[in-house]
């Protein structure tokens, strides 16, 4: 576990106290593309740009974690999720070990989950980032009690909740909007804040005399590693 804040710069926590589960059988972690779930992050992008479909990554650790067993069993390994969410998401599987292998090629299969996860900042499993169709991480839902319907609701609220803020941005301007851009980029897990470069240049863009002070803040906040 501790090897895991090592290698990806941050520290990653289950979700909630261990618990005693019964001996579970998971699902396979990278279904096929054709079921609508792709174990390669890139693919997953390139499909969901050219239907214009959002991107689920669903981050777990079947072998060793509690809450991703338990939301593979009641919810992931359920045909009716992934195909009752197809027409709006494409989906992509990673599934982690407990402790990374240090010798990974970083061009390999595994090696580029590692370097998926610290894109990320991963810090809590299981996790279910919501993207838009480039990739960028806007949302994320951990384990929710319920199955799938409820799991569903969840994942489609923060995606219309992302809908209506975008909305809402085209009929701003000027330092309204550069404010409404740093409130959504200051709820943001900081790690991800760093994926969405469009939004902080346009924050920039938006107040060009810098009357709300956000101007200066992000282009030193672009200068930095």
């Amino acid at each position: 576990f501790l090897l895991w804040a090592a290698l990806l710069g941050a520290t990653v926590s289950r979700a909630q106290a261990t618990q005693t589960t019964p001996p579970h059988a998971p699902t396979p972690p990278f279904a096929p593309a054709s079921n609508d779930a792709s174990p390669d992050f890139e693919y997953a992008v390139e499909a969901a740009r050219a239907s214009g479909r959002h991107h689920l990554v669903i981050f777990t650790g079947l072998a060793w974690e509690t809450w991703s067993r338990r939301l593979d069993r009641e919810v992931l390994a359920r045909p009716e999720f992934a195909s009752s969410l197809a027409a709006d998401f494409v989906l992509t599987r990673v599934d982690l070990p407990e402790t990374p292998r240090p010798d990974v090629a970083p061009d390999g299969p595994e090696g580029r989950r590692y370097a998926l996860a610290a894109r990320f900042g991963l810090h809590v499993f299981p996790a279910i980032y919501l993207c838009t169709p480039e990739g960028r991480p806007y949302a994320l839902v951990g384990y929710v009690e319920g199955g799938p319907e409820v799991v569903r609701g969840e994942i489609r609220a923060k995606r219309d909740a992302y809908a209506a803020f975008t909305a809402r941005l085209a009929t701003l301007e000027g330092p309204d909007l550069a404010r409404a851009l740093h409130a959504w980029l200051r709820a943001l897990p900081e790690p991800l804040r760093a994926l969405h470069p469009e939004k902080i240049q346009a924050v920039i863009d938006a107040d060009p005399t810098d009357s709300t002070g956000l101007r200066a803040h992000y282009r030193l906040a672009q200068t930095l590693p």
